[in-house]
């Protein structure tokens, strides 16, 4: 079989080629130390924790289907990306930030947690972490993001903020362990 392969399609066979996209993995891990993130909260690590965001958000690309299942009942011309249960480790860091994380609408299927996300002096937002646009799911459930989990997540508005605003979400779970701290307006809203 090889010998039939080599002679027809010899490329499939080179291991030293470089795949031509990043496979699609389900539970993905991602450390937002990878992309330049400070664990001990002293740098602003708001550019490395969206780029690990976008990392899950990207990860529906590479899926098999790339859409959480059941969300064509919408028949609204959007689908729900299934980020395939990636996961967002904070791996206990202490994570400064600048401006809130946001996770957009029409998402699914991720965790975000294990450490502490904390307002910077010059914080410019009203919550550490938002899901969704309020208001802005027209379907006939009210839910445009479904299964998002932030575990052992500790919360500090550092009297700058509010700790995180879901809108729109069907199945989301906030803990255990969940703790909000020193926020203007709201721990969870």
């Amino acid at each position: 079989l090889l010998h039939r392969i080599a002679a027809s399609n010899p490329m499939t066979l080179n291991t030293n080629a470089p795949p031509s996209r990043r496979p699609f993995s389900t539970g993905l891990m991602v450390t937002p130390t990878d992309f330049g993130a400070d664990p001990t909260g002293r740098m602003d690590s708001w550019d490395a924790l969206h780029a690990a965001l976008n990392v899950c958000l990207n990860q529906s690309k590479l899926s098999p289907n790339g859409n959480f299942p059941g969300d064509t009942s919408f028949n609204n011309g959007h689908a729900i990306r299934d980020m395939g249960g990636c996961n967002i480790d904070l791996a206990g860091g202490e994570y400064r930030i600048s401006k809130p994380l946001v996770l957009p609408e029409y998402s699914a299927n991720m965790q975000f947690g294990r450490g502490s996300l904390i307002a910077a002096p010059d914080f410019a937002g009203d919550f550490l972490f938002v899901i969704g646009i309020p208001g802005s799911c027209k379907v006939p459930q009210g839910s445009c993001t479904i299964d998002i989990n932030f575990p052992e997540l500790f919360l500090d508005g550092a009297h700058r903020a509010s700790g995180m605003q879901i809108n729109n979400v069907m199945g989301v779970t906030v803990g255990p362990g969940g703790y909000f701290l020193n926020f203007t307006q709201y721990g969870l809203q």
